[in-house]
């Protein structure tokens, strides 16, 4: 994902999300690989399905309606324009056509980010793969190359520990991770060369995956308070930040 290269990790409920996909999310969170509607529907990732004639209508009332007090308000309004996702016909997804590969380089048991890295690098000397195998693999490895090594082994821990979690624990993880990797010089490398530099080679710490520890990821997971002096301590303005929201987000 972006986040990775500049040294952070995935957020927003990324974890949440992208956890039942296994395989797929994975190769997503680590590579920053995309997918197109076609899989996203393939994969059971959308909520609702509206037809492009009706964007711009739906648009306006979800802006202009006064109705809206509560998330089932806005509920109302969605089944108005959208359609049963029976209804939607679509052909066969990039990252679907590819999903056996994937699933062997990415394979949601592997224990290890270094058995990942291991069946890439096998799949990259198979002559048998196709023209877009090959394109997936020498991208993955590519992208694997340029992020930040911290990050990229917290996101394989994160997203595994997201796994039939409720929203809130992944939210919780997510903050905590990059709160952890915020205060590290890493987001100041990934920064220059993202937004000042594209030529600078960041100097990352640890410089290589191989380098990073399990306990590094593990304090990443950790509650905030171990390191900053918060009034409340132990995550405690995360919980109350999440709780403003009300429980009905979590649902």
């Amino acid at each position: 994902m972006p986040e990775n290269y500049v040294g952070l990790v995935p957020d927003n409920g990324c974890s949440y999300l992208l956890s039942p996909t296994k395989s797929v999310g994975l190769y997503m969170v680590l590579t920053g690989g995309r997918i197109n509607y076609q899989d996203m529907i393939e994969m059971n990732l959308p909520s609702h399905f509206c037809q492009e004639k009706l964007l711009n209508a739906l648009e306006q009332e979800l802006i202009t309606s006064f109705e809206i007090e509560k998330h089932e308000d806005v509920d109302l309004i969605l089944r108005k324009y959208c359609i049963p996702k029976v209804l939607v016909s679509v052909s066969e997804g990039v990252t679907v056509k590819n999903r056996a590969l994937i699933e062997r380089c990415f394979n949601w048991n592997f224990k290890t980010f270094a058995e990942v890295h291991q069946q890439l690098t096998k799949e990259s000397e198979n002559d048998q793969l196709d023209e877009g195998s090959r394109k997936i693999v020498f991208n993955s490895l590519m992208a694997i190359e340029l992020v930040c090594p911290l990050s990229l082994m917290t996101s394989f821990e994160l997203i595994h520990r997201a796994e039939g979690k409720p929203l809130r624990e992944c939210l919780i993880n997510e903050v905590r991770s990059n709160v952890h990797m915020g205060i590290r010089r890493d987001i100041q490398e990934g920064i220059k060369r993202g937004l000042f530099d594209k030529y600078y080679q960041p100097q990352f710490d640890p410089p290589t995956y191989q380098n990073v520890t399990t306990k590094m990821v593990e304090f990443n997971l950790s509650p905030i308070s171990q390191i900053i002096s918060f009034e409340n301590g132990d995550d405690t303005l995360i919980t109350r930040a999440l709780d403003s929201y009300g429980e009905e987000i979590y649902l």
